[in-house]
């Protein structure tokens, strides 16, 4: 691997929010999605929770990235590489205002 400056590894956050996309019942399925920056890349990685079904997606700038049914939403985590990064959503910790958390390089997104 080559030298890597800052600039390339330079992680933003810019924003992150929580609405509910249901298409009956609105509570039934939420949508969280955080945008940030990796370098001079811009990203924004969505995930959809349905807790009717316990289907779980990950978009990477509307991609889909991965897809799984866990009906314990506490058992659900999945980490990919992106830009040089390991990007991970896991169970967010108790009392967070968000049920999932987006981690880079194991740091919360929120940090």
């Amino acid at each position: 691997a080559g030298l890597r400056t800052m600039a390339e590894d330079q992680v933003t956050a810019i924003s992150e929010s929580e609405e509910f996309v249901g298409r009956t019942v609105k509570e039934s399925k939420v949508k969280i999605t955080w945008q940030l920056s990796l370098g001079k890349s811009s990203y924004v990685v969505e995930m959809t929770n349905s807790k009717v079904s316990g289907k779980k997606k990950i978009f990477v700038n509307g991609r889909l990235q991965h897809e799984q049914q866990v009906i314990n939403a506490n058992r659900f985590q999945y980490s990919w590489p992106l830009a040089r990064h390991l990007m991970s959503v896991v169970p967010a910790e108790p009392g967070s205002s968000l049920a999932f958390d987006l981690r880079i390089d194991g740091e919360s997104f929120h940090r």
